[in-house]
């Protein structure tokens, strides 16, 4: 259980992101078709979203790109 502390200080979502990883996955399903095989589903509040490698892989440069384009932006005193 996370506290309602740091629900109030990383963000309402913060406590509900999770990814469960398919449980009827095989090493051969994984192994010979990763890039298109649901490989489980990724959990934001009370949606669940399929996903594979290659939207997991995309999903986390998304996120590393936001992040950098946030930092830069207070960087370079682009904020209000």
């Amino acid at each position: 259980m996370i506290s309602e502390e740091k629900v109030k200080r990383n963000g309402k979502l913060f406590a509900s992101l999770d990814f469960d990883i398919d449980n009827s996955l095989t090493a051969d399903q994984y192994y010979k078709n990763n890039e298109h095989q649901v490989v489980g589903e990724l959990v934001i509040g009370r949606f669940k979203f399929p996903v594979t490698i290659k939207e997991l892989e995309k999903l986390e440069q998304t996120c590393k790109d936001a992040r950098s384009s946030l930092r830069h932006m207070y960087q370079l005193g682009l904020m209000r």
